[in-house]
């Protein structure tokens, strides 16, 4: 408790269905919240007004086509960061974003060179793709 009025409360949401009884209290109003929110079964079990009014907001943002788009395009590009990184600490290091464009940049110039030497010139030989 830091004061009359405010309380912090640190909870593993994995284990939290088990220590506490479903839906008793305003704590277990709000883990539920956080863990069940898409669920409108259990969430219409729910008294405690202000998860309530949580999920009345949720409710109006999802019928905004612009914020569900917003949305979309925000879980992609985490989606994204999360397989690049990924991806990335499979090669045994992270790149940072501009060292990874500049990377990305260069193999790409090297594949038109290539490309290119392979119109004019037909099949490289090993040697060739060596030096290239």
């Amino acid at each position: 408790m830091l004061t009359g009025e405010l309380q912090l409360n640190v909870i593993e949401l994995r284990k939290a269905d088990r220590l506490l009884p479903q839906h008793a209290g305003k704590l277990a109003a709000w883990v539920a919240w956080f863990e069940h929110w898409h669920e409108e079964s259990i969430m219409s079990a729910i008294t405690h007004r202000p998860v309530q009014q949580a999920m009345e907001q949720l409710k109006g943002l999802s019928a905004d086509d612009e914020m569900r788009r917003l949305a979309f395009v925000r879980e992609r590009a985490l989606h994204d960061e999360v397989s690049f990184t990924n991806a990335a600490r499979e090669e045994g290091r992270v790149l940072g974003r501009e060292e990874g464009l500049e990377k990305g940049r260069e193999e790409g110039q090297l594949k038109l060179l290539e490309r290119q030497l392979q119109r004019k010139f037909g099949p490289l030989s090993g040697d060739t793709r060596t030096r290239l």
